[in-house]
């Protein structure tokens, strides 16, 4: 391929993860557009948790128009839509269109009518629009649910998409490279952002019951702000309270870091065993690659893109109540409650079946670093991305 200028417009994790400077002899131009400054100003209301602000920063942050001035051959977006004329491609994890009358998608369901999502999709259907890369199978579904509200657009529309799950390298080629003793404490990680909704609590409370009455020894590292007041588990400072308390009288079994360079969680993750994200809601779940790719079986729900990379071949399973999209039911209280039990329930069989029967930590290790090397190659993404990037110039 003869040198092009693809430009994106966010420099966030999932766009350095599957979009920047994947291919090589390409080159990526970061560009600027009017819903991008929008975005900047919406984002302040987000942040302030005024009303109706979540779905006034989604309607701007995932548009995207420069009139032109922006000289790329080809725009490269994760979740955004373009209407404007350069040729265009969209990675996307849920719906595409990400805008707010989806949002609310598990109380109010898909509207079949409506004039934001029309010119949306009538773009996406239209000829710039080149190619629409499902991260998940999950996803790919998620897409076709709205398209049968909106058939006029529908083949049309099916036809530029693809299912392309995320890269991953290896971080170690075998499990010996992770220097652990076999006669360690079993040693468990979880990592990332909204703490709550990934299982944070749920880990804490199980864990020390583990500890406490069944005279288990392990080792918990957490690496996480403990961010509450997320949209699916609704907590907040009590959630928050009760966290710290249970960190901080398990100091000699909990190690808690705030926040580390990527590197140094890298190399964490390394030094682990297991991995944790038995979480209420993600879209894809990219922590699980990592730590796969680090020789660390995971514990997970099976709720979206989850029930597609993790098993329990390469690692533990716990089935949780989902919709038809394959998310965890959260809306109402009853539903939280029941979803944090399960959870709670589910994981406790599994550390004590860990606990009990050791090997399978060897076994599963090694066959999450195969997953990995067999279905998320970095060079095998990078030749499909590079085919999609000639297809869209022809």
């Amino acid at each position: 391929m003869s040198q092009i200028k693809v430009g994106y417009v966010w420099d966030s994790y999932p766009n350095t993860r599957s979009i920047i400077d994947i291919v090589d002899g390409v080159e990526y131009q970061k560009i600027f557009d009017y819903y991008k400054f929008l975005s900047y100003v919406a984002y302040v209301p987000k942040k302030l948790k005024l009303p109706n602000a979540e779905h006034n920063f989604a309607d701007v942050k995932h548009a995207f128009n420069d009139f032109g001035l922006n000289k790329v051959d080809l725009l490269h977006f994760f979740n955004n839509i373009s209407y404007g004329k350069t040729p265009w491609v969209s990675t996307f994890e849920t719906f595409i269109p990400r805008f707010s009358p989806l949002l609310d998608h598990q109380t109010k369901g898909i509207p079949k009518q409506n004039k934001q999502l029309e010119k949306a999709l009538k773009a996406l259907a239209g000829d710039t629009c080149k190619k629409i890369l499902a991260i998940s199978e999950c996803t790919a579904n998620f897409e076709t649910t709205l398209l049968n509200h909106y058939p006029e657009y529908k083949e049309r529309i099916e036809q530029k998409m693809v299912v392309i799950h995320p890269p991953q390298k290896l971080l170690v080629e075998r499990y010996e490279d992770k220097m652990i003793k076999e006669s360690d404490a079993l040693s468990f990680i979880i990592v990332g952002g909204d703490f709550f909704r990934k299982g944070g609590l749920e880990i804490l409370r199980t864990f020390e019951k583990l500890v406490n009455q069944q005279n288990i020894q392990l080792q918990l590292t957490i690496v996480s702000k403990l961010d509450a007041y997320d949209y699916a588990t609704k907590a907040g400072q009590k959630e928050i309270d009760e966290a710290v308390s249970i960190i901080e009288r398990n100091q000699t079994w909990i190690t808690h870091h705030k926040s580390l360079p990527n590197t140094q969680v890298l190399d964490l993750m390394k030094s682990h065993q297991i991995g944790l994200l038995p979480t209420w809601a993600d879209t894809y779940g990219y922590s699980v690659l990592e730590l796969q790719a680090s020789g660390c079986p995971v514990i997970t729900t099976d709720i979206r893109a989850l029930s597609e990379i993790n098993s329990n071949q390469h690692g533990w399973v716990i089935d949780v109540p989902k919709n038809e999209f394959g998310e965890g039911l959260y809306v109402t209280e009853e539903q939280r409650t029941e979803l944090s039990q399960v959870i709670m329930d589910q994981l406790e069989k599994i550390v004590l079946d860990i606990y009990q029967n050791r090997d399978q930590v060897r076994t599963k290790a090694e066959k999450t670093i195969s997953y990995v090397k067999e279905h998320h190659d970095p060079s095998d993404y990078a030749d499909k991305i590079r085919e999609i990037y000639k297809d869209a110039l022809k």
